[in-house]
């Protein structure tokens, strides 16, 4: 059966690529629709989306959906049109068709491929998901967004873009005065030699000085033009990646995110430099096209045959050169992960004697990225190698055009006129088709950055209750589970937390702990129930001002590579008198004192030149530097002396300050007021550590074997 091709959407995380995959096959009937609208329907989580989700997306938007589980060899009777294939048991493609033993595959990954019926049948995990839209529909339209952020950008700076469009085009007819000149001299030869040497040298002259006039100008505009826009993308981008919900982080890779920014230089390179040229080098080419029809019709015919075949070839090595970039990119952006990966952790691989298993890993995933880098090279390369054919060959064969088709019908100052302008012509050509090829490579580093663009922020738009203190915190039904899951990490939570008690949490690990720190900062909404600040909906309640009362020392603090002052402080404007008063309620005041810059000493790369205790108490000087009405502390003296940890204790129960801890040493915990025991995402049991011990046989075991086991 005769197929149309079916549109290639690019996954932008590795979760979702059955997104991707639906996107495609709703685009193949017509339907454009970008993932991120897809997403609202069916968020996805870190691992991914099942086929039964899929089914229910696509039921939503009217299609019939059927799932199969079929061989190889079965497909053929089913694929009318393009089938969704659960492929290497983790991922999801489109097969487009099956030509004589050969199925052309669209990876949400890398893009279109054919693949070898004995490599079909081993990736092929033989789930099959078919789906036809209604006969009698109306055909959804989605306008693509990821070129907003500079449409947006060159819309509101016009008058620069247009002063950098005039200047372009003078520049390139500045690079007509080369030709031109030959022709004069050539036609008018016997009358130039009654005109001085040095009136002949003063007419090249004016044209060099002309020539450096223009291009400086326009390598001012150029720099200036690129300097304000990637000033204007780069801090819009920063400020959305730092205003999107915290959830948005759960399910993408914080190397992948640093890449993304990275693109940003590389899109303002290509955009600058080889778009925009590509647009003024087109108007070129046509102006080229116009002169060689008025010195002769042939040789415009010529022009234009050659220019035909320089294009069949260049696009069709463009198709290669897309995909190895993708592919480059998806095995550049696993390579950098495991990297930073490695280069965080590198303590714990030193202390393991891991160095051997690490070094294997990344020279594995360093040959992989080096051979599509090797791969991507030789296609560019052969792409301007073919450009520079043309460019030196097509005027060698004009010439010959002119001597032998045309025989003597133009002068010679037309025929080198012809000549010289042919050498621009291909070059400016060739920019045409590199600034065509770029384009691809730009939507796909666009619809990367779009992905970040596109996500809703955090709403502050409606006017919302500010806390002045926090008296209390009650969850009531409270359930939650993480975009894109089905299993629910907390169930039915109920508690209650008033001003000044110290409420202690414990559980092993995994047991839901983290989360409900996560939901009392308001870096998640409970799936179902309520929770209420002060008896107040916390819907309606200003998030970053509730925060602001909110302390935080978490498990694993993070210390800057600044001084211990920048770390307290945070960029914020307190007095050194303030930070000292911390420090000492922290109890690191003294050692501050004993290191030889005192708080100007600066702190290494996560604070690998200082003990733990001294990060925990760093960290815990900064949660107390805006003097908080409550704090959460995640095993936030795990790594101090008793001594040190009764003496934090005291501070915060002698000035009535709310204490959620989460600890596992019994000292941490046994005078709280309330103690709630975490299993399996529920409360199973809760009171005071004596009560607990009396009443509680899960607690006494706990008791008994040490709560430090339970975190």
């Amino acid at each position: 059966m005769a197929f149309k091709r079916v549109p290639y959407v690019a996954q932008v995380q590795e979760s979702e690529c059955g997104l991707c995959a639906i996107a495609m096959v709703m685009g193949y009937h017509g339907d454009r629709l970008s993932v991120k609208t897809l997403t609202k329907h069916a968020e996805v989580g870190r691992d991914g989306i099942s086929l039964g989700r899929m089914k229910q997306l696509l039921h939503h938007y009217g299609y019939e959906v059927k799932l199969y589980e079929a061989t190889a060899a079965m497909l053929e009777k089913i694929i009318d049109q393009p089938l969704i294939l659960f492929w290497d048991n983790s991922h999801y493609v489109v097969l487009e068709k099956i030509s004589k033993g050969t199925f052309t595959i669209i990876d949400p990954n890398i893009g279109r491929m054919k693949v070898g019926e004995a490599e079909f049948k081993e990736r092929f995990s033989n789930i099959v998901l078919w789906s036809a839209p209604p006969e009698d529909r109306q055909k959804i339209k989605e306008n693509d967004s990821y070129l907003r952020v500079y449409r947006d950008f060159f819309t509101k700076h016009k008058k620069v873009m247009l002063m950098l469009l005039c200047i372009s085009v003078l520049s390139y007819g500045v690079m007509l005065i080369t030709p031109n000149l030959m022709k004069f001299f050539t036609d008018h030869y016997e009358n130039i030699k009654t005109i001085t040497t040095s009136e002949n040298f003063l007419l090249i002259l004016a044209a060099i000085l002309l020539y450096i006039l223009i291009f400086v100008l326009k390598s001012f505009a150029v720099v200036k033009f690129s300097a304000l826009m990637d000033k204007s993308i780069y801090k819009k981008v920063l400020h959305k990646l730092l205003s999107v919900p915290y959830s948005f982080f759960l399910t993408r890779n914080s190397s992948d995110l640093m890449y993304r920014l990275g693109l940003l230089k590389t899109n303002r390179e290509f955009l600058v430099e080889t778009v925009l040229k590509g647009i003024i080098d087109f108007g070129m080419v046509v102006t080229i096209n116009v002169i060689m029809l008025t010195i002769n019709p042939v040789l415009f015919w010529y022009t234009l045959a050659i220019s035909m075949l320089m294009g069949i070839l260049l696009v069709y090595i463009r198709k290669n050169i897309l995909k190895n970039h993708r592919l480059e990119i998806v095995e550049g952006t696993k390579l950098q992960s495991l990297e930073y990966e490695s280069l965080s952790a590198m303590f714990t691989i030193k202390a393991s004697n891991q160095e051997s298993f690490m070094r294997g890993l990344l020279h594995e995933q360093y040959d992989k990225a080096l051979e599509l880098y090797k791969k991507r090279t030789f296609t560019n390369d052969l792409y301007a190698t073919v450009i520079s054919i043309f460019n030196t060959f097509g005027p060698v064969c004009l010439f010959i055009v002119i001597l032998f088709v045309l025989d003597g019908s133009i002068s010679i100052g037309s025929a080198i006129f012809g000549y010289t302008l042919l050498g621009i012509y291909f070059s400016s050509l060739g920019n045409i088709f590199t600034a065509f090829n770029v384009y691809g490579t730009l939507k796909n580093n666009l619809e990367r950055i779009s992905d970040i663009l596109e996500h809703p922020s955090v709403d502050n738009s409606e006017p919302k209750i500010k806390l002045s203190s926090v008296e209390s915190i009650e969850f009531e039904n409270v359930s939650f589970k993480y975009p894109g899951q089905q299993e629910f990490v907390l169930r039915d939570i109920n508690f209650t937390i008033h001003k000044g008690e110290k409420v202690a949490f414990v559980g092993k690990t995994g047991s839901g702990k983290s989360t409900i720190i996560g939901l009392l900062l308001g870096l998640y909404q409970p799936t179902s129930g309520k929770i209420y600040m002060n008896g107040i909906d916390s819907q309606d309640v200003n998030l970053e001002n509730f925060q602001e009362l909110m302390g935080f020392v978490p498990q694993e603090p993070f210390i800057f590579n600044k001084s211990i002052r920048n770390n307290i402080l945070m960029n914020q404007d307190f007095s050194q008198e303030e930070v000292e008063r911390v420090a000492k309620i922290a109890q690191i005041h003294e050692e501050i004192m004993q290191m030889p810059m005192q708080y100007e000493t600066v702190v290494s790369e996560s604070g690998q030149n200082i003990s733990g205790g001294q990060k925990q108490r760093i960290i815990l000087a900064r949660s107390l530097i805006n003097d908080p009405e409550a704090i959460i502390l995640d095993e936030a003296t795990s790594s101090v002396d008793n001594v040190t940890e009764r003496s934090i204790s005291s501070y915060f129960s002698n000035h009535h300050k709310t204490q959620i801890v989460i600890a596992h040493r019994l000292s941490t915990i046994v005078n709280s007021d309330m103690i709630y025991l975490i299993e399996n995402g529920t409360i199973v049991d809760q009171g005071t550590h004596d009560e607990l011990v009396m009443s509680s046989a899960v607690y006494h075991n706990y008791n008994q074997e040490g709560v430090e086991q339970y975190t």
